[in-house]
């Protein structure tokens, strides 16, 4: 029996919740599955720049400084909630700068996972090496749901994916799309598609976060992760019709609306309630759409945006065979209301192969004799 620890590269140092629960779920689905783990603490430099308070976006030098200076104060309670998150939950590795102080420590480990998340964005990791494992041994490469987050690359992005992905003992994306797209890549056939690591858990391993006080306050969730169309408009539009009050997740809005009560950098357990106890979601972002389908919500989602269709949703949407909750102007819908019983069948079968997946990589490593 190998005493030796699994090691996650994922993206548990983003200020973003989606980031940061989806590594404490990946991390709790393997302990519930007696399989020794720790997150890598390596800090990726461009996620670090992306989410410092006077991170420049595009040519906007003066938009990004001003709000550099309005959010600085919000940005470093979140990083502080964060950070305390990480303490209390997340078992973490020594630090490791970069490739090659990895490179020294990889024969500690049984194997190496990367993923869940964006890990081979070109986008959000800005395709960052060390999420492709280049100081593992080959027998020590897979992944998990790992995303690339676009369905577009350009032609020395597939010939870098290309080459990092020789050598990859067992490789899991997230997305149909992502898988299709590097078979045509890489020419790899085997490669299969797994759910993102929140869906692991069930919705009593979720609740276990949730504040036991129960709220009487009836009110509508909104959450985004980038800048909405019409979703706000359609939101309103919702809780007038059902009387709701609404509160909107967002530390970044200079103007606010009047109408809408904002929840400014809640800590992750605080993200979680605010899900568990909503009576509808309105939302863009993909782990919004999680957790709207973990808490069984009456939701809606918006996946078009200002830059680029959320495909990561509109897969997930399609694998649930719920596509019927997507908002494409403010007018009001009414959709067939969701079978959960069949929702929770699918995503029982979809936890069993997950579950597979990892157990063979485990008894395959198991049977090297690593120790």
């Amino acid at each position: 029996m190998s005493c030796k620890k699994v090691g996650i590269v994922t993206f548990h140092t983003a200020l973003n919740y989606g980031a940061i629960l989806q590594t404490y779920a990946l991390q709790k689905f393997l302990n519930n599955n007696n399989i020794d783990n720790e997150i890598i603490d390596y800090d990726c430099p461009f996620i670090k720049k992306c989410y410092s308070p006077f991170f420049i976006a595009g040519k906007k030098v003066i938009n990004s400084l001003v709000r550099g200076v309005v959010f600085r104060n919000k940005i470093f309670k979140k990083r502080e909630n964060f950070n305390y998150f990480l303490q209390k939950y997340i078992n973490l590795s020594s630090n490791y700068q970069n490739v090659d102080e990895m490179r020294k420590d990889a024969n500690k480990y049984k194997y190496f996972i990367s993923g869940s998340d964006q890990v081979w964005s070109p986008i959000s990791a800005n395709f960052d090496l060390f999420y492709f494992l280049p100081f593992a041994e080959d027998y020590q490469k897979h992944s998990y749901a790992a995303s690339l987050g676009t369905s577009k690359l350009t032609t020395d992005e597939q010939n870098a994916l290309r080459q990092r992905l020789k050598g990859f003992k067992s490789i899991s994306v997230r997305e149909e799309s992502a898988k299709e797209l590097l078979k045509t890549i890489t020419n790899i056939n085997n490669i299969e598609v797994h759910i993102d690591p929140t869906l692991l858990l069930s919705k009593n391993d979720w609740q276990d976060m949730v504040d036991k006080k129960k709220t009487n306050e009836k009110y509508l969730l909104i959450f985004n992760v980038e800048k909405p169309i019409n979703n706000i408009k359609f939101a309103k539009n919702i809780a007038k019709e059902k009387n709701l009050k609404i509160i909107y997740i967002n530390d970044r809005t200079l103007i606010k609306d009047k109408k809408i009560k904002y929840v400014e950098a809640p800590t992750p357990n605080e993200f979680i309630n605010l899900f568990a106890n909503a009576d509808t979601i309105i939302t863009n972002s993909f782990h919004g759409t999680v957790f709207s389908i973990i808490f069984e919500k009456e939701f809606y989602v918006e996946l078009e945006n200002k830059k680029a269709r959320n495909i990561r949703s509109e897969s997930l949407l399609k694998k649930l065979n719920i596509q019927n909750r997507e908002i494409k102007n403010i007018e009001l819908f009414k959709p067939e209301p969701i079978n959960w019983q069949n929702v929770a069948n699918i995503l029982e079968e979809e936890r069993k192969k997950s579950q597979n997946y990892i157990l063979k990589i485990n008894e395959s490593s198991e049977q090297r004799g690593e120790d």
